[in-house]
């Protein structure tokens, strides 16, 4: 048996992250370039993460996996990737929240600064904000209509 490991993503209502699908903010991440603290060492694409490129040494061996997300598998790395106060209330702003998964490990593909996974292998645990800290844990908590949205339209198992 494989133990379980937590990771957090970045998304919207739709699942979508920030850098591509329904409600990207990508053009506006890139736009403000140097206000959102991004560079190829803090962000590195995922054939260019010093773990991940062990198992995708090229952007075409990635695009394949169409069913892999992004994540994060400490706070640290959500904080490294997305550094700075301008980016976070950015995300916060257009509609983006932390999204905790419990998934095996042997279902994960841990970077060194991102993870991948396959979210249809995990159960959605907890909710987050891109800018507080504040964590909700059960349904009664849900204030943001577009996160009840999201948790009513996940095929995704669900914990809370």
């Amino acid at each position: 048996m494989s133990k379980n490991i937590t990771l957090w993503r970045v998304e919207n209502e739709y699942g979508s992250g920030p850098y591509n699908g329904t409600g990207s903010i990508h053009e506006f991440l890139w736009g403000n370039y140097w206000r959102c603290g991004f560079d190829d060492w803090r962000c590195p694409r995922p054939w260019k993460d010093k773990e991940l490129s062990k198992i995708f040494a090229t952007e075409a061996e990635f695009t394949t996996k169409k069913e892999l997300r992004s994540a994060f598998s400490t706070a640290q790395q959500y904080q490294d990737w997305f550094s700075t106060e301008f980016v976070r209330n950015a995300l916060d702003a257009t509609g983006f929240f932390l999204t905790r998964y419990d998934i095996e490990a042997e279902n994960v593909h841990l970077g060194y600064r991102q993870s991948l996974f396959d979210p249809q292998n995990a159960t959605i645990s907890a909710i987050g904000f891109c800018n507080r800290p504040e964590i909700i844990t059960s349904r009664d908590q849900i204030e943001d209509d577009f996160i009840e949205r999201f948790l009513e339209r996940t095929l995704i198992d669900c914990s809370i």
